[in-house]
């Protein structure tokens, strides 16, 4: 199987941004595929892509770049926070708050 560096088909610059509906369409991958292609390259290659405004891009290192670029990284670590705060209340209505209350264990899917 070849694997495509999917940060071939991303443009640098913001003003150059690519559509997610081209990518798919350019790659003749689908969108969940690019979409691990790029967790891959960040992770393993350290190639940052964005998505911001309906586009992908690789900060070209101008002033409107590192400001989109200091955007998404907010917009992701709100996401993380979220999620955070989602699993903590799971966690709490899994935990059994006294004998007999019909909640579930962590200890009932394995965790913990």
């Amino acid at each position: 199987m070849i694997r495509i560096l999917i940060e071939n088909y991303i443009p640098f610059g913001y003003k150059n941004r690519i559509s997610r509906e081209k990518l798919v369409s350019d790659t003749r991958m689908s969108d969940r595929k690019i979409r691990k292609a790029m967790e891959e390259d960040l992770l393993l290659r350290g190639t940052l892509i964005i998505n911001i405004d309906n586009g992908y891009f690789r900060p070209d290192g101008s002033l409107e770049d590192r400001q989109k670029a200091k955007a998404y990284l907010f917009r992701e670590m709100a996401r993380t926070s979220s999620c955070n705060k989602r699993c903590k209340a799971i966690r709490r209505c899994l935990t059994p708050k006294a004998e007999n209350t019909g909640q579930m264990s962590l200890k009932d899917f394995g965790i913990g």
